[in-house]
C-alpha cells in the first residue's frame, strides 16, 4: 500500500466536504487516480442459491436480504483488478456465548486514502511501533489513536463481515462437508492439526470463500492477510492454509479469479500496514463479542438487534461498536450470528447494530479534504 497526493480542484473540495458518503461516486471523474477509491460506493452481493450447501447458503441469504433491505449498504467491486481480505478472531472470554471471526475484504487500488491517513496518525501518536488491537487499546496512547484510527478505517472502500458464532457449537462442519470442499489428501493433512486449529481453518477459508462468492468479480487478484496466531504459527501452516483455501474458495467460485495469495502480518513492509489492517476486523470482532455477550445474558439478542451506547459496556466497546454501527460509511458493516438449536441444529440470522446518532468524531470528510490538499 502506498500513499498519494492528488491536484485537486477547489470543486472537488468542496464535494467531499459537502456530499455524503454515497454520493462521492460523483468524484472519480475529476480526481484521477483517485477514482479506483469513490466509484466503489453501490451495492452487489451474489447470493450462493445453492440449498445443498446448508449453513453457507443461509448466511449467504442473509447477507443478500441485507442487501435488498438497504440499498447502498454492500460495496460493488467490478471495476477492481485485486482485492485484499484482512482476517482476525476476536478473544473468547469464557463469560460470553459468543466468539467471533471477521473478515475485511477492500479494494487493494483505494487503499492510498486510508494507507496516507494511517500513516499520519502513528507519526503523530506513537513514537515507536506499537500495534492497535482490542486487547491492548486501553493503553493511553493507543486510546487517544482508537477514534481517529477508527475514523480513518471508514474511507475503505469495503465489507466489514463479522460471523458470531454460539460456543454450544462445536463445528461447524460435518465430516463430509470437510472432505468435499478440501479433498482426501489434504483433509488428512488438516486432520492433523488440534482440533480448534483444524476448526479455525475450515471456518476461515469457508467464510472467505463465501465472500469471494458474495462480491468478487472474474480474473481478480486476491491477497488475503491474517494474523499470526496458533493457526498459522509456521510456515507449513501457512502452505496449508493456503492450499485449504484455495481448494474451499474454488468450490464456492462460479468464475476463475486470478492469483490467489495468502500471507501473515510477518509480511508487513515494516510500516505496520498489514498489521494496521487486520487490527480492523480485531477491533470490530473484540468489541461485537462483548456486545453480544452482555445482550445475552439480559435475553437482549432475541429480535437480533443490538444498540451500542449502553452504559454497561466498557468504554472502548462502546467506543468502536457505535462505529460500527454506522453503516452509511464507504467501508460497509455486516453481522450474521450463529445459534445453537435442539437436535444439534443452527439458525443463521443478521445481527442488526443500530446507531443512537451519527458521531462526528468519525465523520472523515475533512480529513480527506486536506489529504487531498497536500497538507
Amino acid at each position: 500500500m502506498r500513499g498519494c497526493q492528488v491536484d485537486c480542484p477547489a470543486e472537488v473540495l468542496r464535494l467531499v466536504r459537502d456530499c455524503t458518503a454515497d454520493s462521492l461516486c460523483s468524484l472519480a471523474a475529476a480526481t484521477g487516480e483517485s477514482q479506483a477509491y469513490y466509484h466503489i460506493m453501490s451495492t452487489g452481493w451474489k447470493a450462493l442459491h445453492r440449498p445443498e450447501l446448508g449453513l453457507a447458503n443461509s448466511v449467504s441469504d442473509c447477507i443478500a436480504r441485507r442487501s435488498w433491505a438497504v440499498p447502498g449498504s454492500l460495496p460493488d467491486f467490478r471495476k477492481s483488478d485485486r482485492l485484499v481480505v484482512a482476517c482476525d478472531y476476536s478473544g473468547e472470554p469464557k463469560s460470553y456465548r459468543y466468539r467471533s471471526i471477521s473478515v475485511l475484504i477492500a479494494d487493494g487500488r483505494a487503499l492510498w486514502v486510508w494507507d496516507a491517513l494511517r500513516s499520519q496518525l502513528r507519526g503523530e501518536c506513537f513514537r515507536e511501533q506499537r500495534r492497535i488491537g482490542f486487547k491492548n487499546v486501553t493503553e493511553r496512547q493507543r486510546s487517544a489513536a482508537l477514534v481517529p484510527f477508527l475514523r480513518a478505517a471508514n474511507t475503505i472502500p469495503g465489507l466489514l463481515f463479522t460471523l458470531l458464532i454460539d460456543k454450544q457449537i462445536s463445528t461447524l462442519f460435518r465430516q463430509e462437508d470437510e472432505l468435499d470442499g478440501t479433498g482426501a489428501n489434504l483433509f488428512e493433512r488438516c486432520q492433523a492439526l488440534d482440533p480448534i486449529s483444524r476448526e479455525r481453518f475450515f471456518q476461515l477459508s469457508h467464510m472467505v470463500g463465501i465472500s469471494l462468492h458474495g462480491l468478487s468479480h472474474p480474473a481478480q487478484d486476491i491477497l488475503v492477510v491474517t494474523d499470526e496466531d496458533s493457526i498459522v504459527a509456521n510456515e507449513s501452516r501457512l502452505r496449508l492454509l493456503c492450499e485449504a483455501m484455495a481448494r474451499i474458495t474454488s468450490n464456492y467460485l462460479t468464475h476463475t479469479l486470478g492469483r490467489l495469495q495468502v500471507c501473515t502480518t510477518k509480511s508487513d513492509t515494516g510500516r505496520l500496514d498489514l498489521e494496521d489492517l487486520t487490527a480492523i476486523p480485531d477491533l470490530a470482532g473484540g468489541s461485537i463479542t462483548e456486545c453480544a455477550g452482555l445482550r445475552d445474558e439480559r435475553g437482549g439478542l432475541t429480535p437480533g438487534v443490538l444498540r451500542p451506547l449502553d452504559q454497561t459496556l466498557s468504554k472502548k466497546t462502546r467506543a468502536i461498536s457505535a462505529w460500527y454501527a454506522e453503516y452509511w460509511h464507504p467501508l460497509k458493516r455486516v453481522s450474521v450470528l450463529l445459534d445453537s438449536l435442539p437436535d444439534d441444529g443452527i439458525c443463521a440470522r443478521l445481527l442488526d447494530i443500530q446507531p443512537e446518532a451519527p458521531i462526528k468524531e468519525y465523520d472523515w470528510r475533512n480529513d480527506v479534504s486536506v489529504l487531498l490538499q497536500g497538507k
